[in-house]
């Protein structure tokens, strides 16, 4: 395993002497659909900011493979999240999406 070093008491922590910026971008490793509560919840790989959410980035199809049939896909018009920063972001579907996805 890592080896550990003593900190002592007279210090809380240890001051960074080198930071790596994260510039990977996160990935949606599952979703759910919840068309009872209007909600689309979005789970990621590692954790998101939700302020950076476009909602209307987002589209929804009828099928993992579906690829030709563009009538099976629907572009979100609106949508907003009051989620904290975590790994799981629930979208909340306007109501004109959710009337014309269900």
């Amino acid at each position: 395993g890592n080896l550990l070093s003593n900190i002592s008491n007279a210090y809380p922590g240890q001051i960074v002497t080198t930071l790596v910026a994260d510039t990977l971008p996160a990935n949606i490793i599952a979703f759910t659909l919840d068309m009872n509560a209007n909600q689309l919840l979005l789970t990621f790989d590692k954790p998101v900011r939700p302020a950076t959410l476009v909602a209307t980035a987002i589209t929804i199809q009828a099928s993992s493979n579906q690829t030709t049939n563009a009538s099976l896909f629907y572009h979100l018009t609106g949508g907003s999240t009051s989620s904290p920063i975590q790994t799981i972001i629930a979208v909340n579907i306007s109501y004109t999406d959710a009337n014309t996805l269900k």
